[in-house]
């Protein structure tokens, strides 16, 4: 079964780094990337702090993109 396009729904970045746990400060630059869990179908956010980005695979996949912090 393939994700359908109305099945889309990308939760809201999150507070913590995914890999070291570090909440976001307002104003810190996090990547972000989704991809498709190969069993449930559902789209999976993780949210990364610069560092942790850096050192991540996650930098290969198909969609991600880098933002700010907002309070």
């Amino acid at each position: 079964m393939a994700l359908q396009t109305t099945d889309w729904h990308i939760t809201k970045a999150q507070k913590n780094c995914f890999k070291c746990l570090k909440p976001f400060e307002t104003g810190e630059t996090m990547h972000s990337c989704v991809e498709e869990d190969s069993t449930t179908f559902q789209l999976l956010r993780q949210d990364f702090c610069e560092s942790c980005w850096a050192s991540s695979e996650k930098q290969k996949t198909t969609t991600n993109w880098k933002t700010i912090k907002t309070p």
